[in-house]
This record gives C-alpha cells, sequence and structure tokens, in this order.
C-alpha cells in the first residue's frame, strides 16, 4: 500500500489507516514531496506515482498487479476492514 500525498504522514486518516494496514500485515510506504527522490530509489515502482495537489491517493499492489488508486479512507476501509 503506498498513500501519495502533499503531508508528511499524508494526513491523520491516512495515519490511522496506515496503522489498520499494518495489523493486517500489510507493508505500508508513504511518499511526500520531501521523501519522493529516497522512496523511488529503495522502491522504484513509486516513481510513477503522482503526488496530488490535494488529499491523497492509495495505490495498493498485490502478487505483482496494482489497481487503480483510491481517493478515500473509507474506500481503504471498504476494501480491507
Amino acid at each position: 500500500m503506498v498513500p501519495v500525498g502533499q503531508g508528511g504522514v499524508c494526513g491523520k486518516d491516512s495515519e490511522t489507516i496506515a496503522q489498520n494496514l499494518w495489523r493486517l500485515d500489510m507493508t505500508v510506504l508513504v511518499k511526500s514531496p520531501r521523501n519522493q527522490k529516497v522512496l523511488a530509489e529503495a522502491a522504484p515502482f513509486t516513481e510513477e506515482y503522482p503526488i496530488p495537489e490535494n488529499g491523497v491517493r492509495y495505490y495498493y499492489c498485490s502478487e505483482h498487479q496494482c489497481y487503480p488508486p483510491l481517493s478515500s479512507a473509507e474506500e481503504l476501509n471498504r476494501l480491507f476492514l
């Protein structure tokens, strides 16, 4: 799971969601303007994920396949929790 947004941890809702997904044994990478270069070196596939002007986009990948981005914590809750 890769939350992508302008904020450091992409907002309070995203931080809570990331903690819940971690409990589900899911790896969570966070991309922001501040860490995008370092993250691209560690996880090159994240370079393709644009940072939105507003809000957060969540990218979910499983077994070498990535799905269309989700735009809200509610969508994530419906999908995973």
